[in-house]
């Protein structure tokens, strides 16, 4: 049984290693685009909000792609990411600060499923952003030979 935890625990501990570029992203932009997000910028125009939050999600992404290499298969792990940090921070904030995005029909789900929403949305948003990237990166690099 000691063996099967310690093989578990090391599996992660590799894995956060390998990772550590994308878990440094998706922890800034999960500061940036809900915890100071809902601090601060709702109080100015909806759609100026979501204008904010998009640049909060492209622009870090944009830079570690450029900087750092990343594959579209670690971009997939950070739904996993996205949803454990969700779930952390939903009992010191409420629904709305979170998300930002509930109507009447969202609020009458579980705040699981939604946090569930929001992760999907985050991670196709930071996906699109990746591919963007890399395809303009290639041509780059293309012109340049």
């Amino acid at each position: 049984m000691k063996d099967k935890l310690k093989k578990i625990l090391n599996f992660i501990i590799k894995f956060l290693k390998d990772n550590k570029v994308l878990l440094i992203l998706n922890i800034l932009i999960f500061v940036l685009a809900v915890l100071i997000h809902s601090l601060y910028v709702y109080k100015i125009n909806s759609l100026l909000t979501y204008i904010i939050m998009l640049i909060y999600i492209i622009v870090p992404t944009v830079l570690a792609t450029i900087k750092f290499k990343l594959n579209k298969l670690n971009i997939l792990i950070t739904i996993v990411e996205f949803y454990i940090m969700f779930l952390l921070s939903m009992n010191y904030c409420t629904r709305y600060d979170l998300y930002g995005i509930t109507n009447s029909t969202i609020d009458s789900l579980s705040p699981y499923v939604e946090a569930l929403m929001v992760v999907f949305v985050f991670s196709a948003i930071e996906y699109m952003t990746f591919k963007i990237t890399s395809m303009h990166k290639k041509e780059s690099n293309k012109k340049n030979k």
